[in-house]
Parts: structure tokens; C-alpha cells; sequence
């Protein structure tokens, strides 16, 4: 096998978080009386941009021996999320979820990790607008929101977890969702 991990893409799929519109009815507090809690989410949401619901990040070919030596990372590659949003949306959190790395919990395992045929020794590292490392599975800070097109500029790298790492395919899926504080 060559010294090259065959890259693939990284995909993403989008998941919403929100607050569910459900009333509750009737609850009885005793045979002849009635107790009813109402509920209407009335803030506004942002709506995904034609080609954000699914996100395909090209995530290049890389040298293992770029990757020799735990910690080591690639250029980082873009993951843009571009939201249409109301007035008075103020903020979004994100959430990237999926299947943390057996070496490093804060990254994103390869999909078929530990198989033949896939590279080793690596995950995939998030990083917010500011390049700040995300953690897998938590929300991100509030970010700004503005009416109008907001595009928000995360970015993705492989991380080495091991000093040696081993040539294969190198793809991940992950889900984003997010959450309007």
C-alpha cells in the first residue's frame, strides 16, 4: 500500500434542536379540578442555505509522514454552515456529534476504524470560527447571528493519536445540530 491515506470526504448532516410544540392537556390535580399549562415557541430560527443540510468537506491526500508523531495536523480544510436568518435571532450554538476516536475522545473516529483498508492512528479535529478546538458532542459558545445570510466558518483537520499512523481510507460522518439560546 502507497504512503498516501486515501482520502475520501467528511460528511455532515444536519439534525435541529429545538423545544417541541406540545401542550400539555388537562392535567387532573384531583377528580373535580383542572390544571393546563399552554405553550408557543414564538422565537424565530434560522433556515439552512441551499447545500448546508449536507456538507461534503474535501479533506485532501496527505503523506503519513506528515502525520508521524502524536498530535501532528493537517492544513485545516473549510466546514462552512451558512444559515438565512430573521430579525431578532440573536445566536446559535452548535453541536458536532458522532463517534468519538477509541485514542482521543475529543475527536471524530474514522469510519471503519480498526478495519482493514483504513487508515490508522487518526481522527478528525473540529475547530470553531476563532480556530478554537471543539469538543465532539457539545455545544459550541453562542455564536452572533445577524438577519440575513450568516455564514459560520468552522474548519477540519486529521490529528495524529499515536506516533506511528498507518496509510488507508481516511472518512468520517458527523452530525451538526443546532440550538437557539
Amino acid at each position: 500500500m502507497k504512503d498516501n491515506l486515501m482520502i475520501k470526504n467528511l460528511f455532515l448532516v444536519v439534525t435541529f434542536v429545538g423545544i417541541p410544540l406540545c401542550p400539555f392537556n388537562a392535567l387532573a390535580l384531583e377528580a373535580d379540578s383542572t390544571f393546563t399549562v399552554t405553550f408557543t415557541y414564538t422565537k424565530p430560527v434560522c433556515e439552512l442555505s441551499t447545500g448546508s443540510d449536507a456538507i461534503n468537506v474535501s479533506m485532501g491526500t496527505h503523506e503519513v509522514s506528515a502525520l508521524s508523531g502524536k498530535g501532528k495536523e493537517t492544513s485545516p480544510s473549510p466546514l462552512d454552515i451558512v444559515l438565512e436568518c430573521p430579525d431578532n435571532t440573536s445566536g446559535v450554538q452548535v453541536t458536532f456529534s458522532g463517534t468519538p476516536d477509541v485514542n482521543d475522545k475529543s475527536l471524530l473516529a474514522l469510519t471503519g476504524a480498526g478495519e482493514e483498508g483504513t487508515a490508522g492512528g487518526i481522527g478528525i479535529a473540529l475547530y470553531d470560527p476563532d480556530g478554537n478546538a471543539l469538543a465532539l458532542n457539545s455545544p459550541t459558545s453562542t455564536l452572533p447571528l445577524s438577519e440575513g445570510e450568516n455564514q459560520l466558518n468552522f474548519t477540519a483537520r486529521y490529528k495524529s493519536t499515536q506516533d506511528n499512523v498507518t496509510a488507508g481510507n481516511a472518512n468520517a460522518t458527523a452530525t451538526f445540530s443546532l440550538a437557539y439560546p
